[in-house]
């Protein structure tokens, strides 16, 4: 969220004046995004267990696939390597296939509730009942 330089206030999202002051604001090229509140990250994945366990299940294919037939040797050899790669990795507690979510535990609060906005006289936009000045075209209210 953005402040006004003047006065401190924070500022509604595209404003081009503050609500408070008046003061017109030079709009910077990259805003920083700040998620909303609520805002959970989480890694998900395969434990640790499973993957230990698909590495040993892994194992025991290249294994059979080794005693069927020679022909299968070098192709058996690179699932054994994967299996002890996995049963290794899952045995540490280090998965290998994780990605990171992010999500929403609870609604983000409203700047904006009932009874709390009015409109500007001038250009009819939206904002907040407490402006003293429009955030979009200046006007005072």
């Amino acid at each position: 969220m953005s402040m006004c330089d003047r006065c401190g206030t924070a500022l509604a999202p595209g404003s081009t004046f503050c609500h408070a002051c008046g003061t017109p604001l030079t709009i910077s090229p990259a805003l920083a995004m700040v998620p909303p509140a609520g805002t959970q990250r989480a890694m998900i994945g395969a434990t640790p267990l499973w993957q230990a366990l698909g590495g040993l299940f892994m194992i025991i294919i290249g294994i059979v696939a080794l005693s069927v037939s020679s022909f299968f040797a070098p192709i058996a050899g690179i699932i054994i390597l994967m299996g002890v790669v996995f049963l290794i990795l899952g045995l540490l507690g280090k998965p290998l296939f994780t990605q990171q979510v992010v999500y929403q535990t609870a609604p983000a609060p409203n700047a904006y509730q009932a009874g709390a906005v009015k409109r500007c006289p001038q250009c009819g936009a939206e904002i907040m009942s407490a402006a003293l000045i429009c955030y979009k075209c200046g006007a005072s209210l």
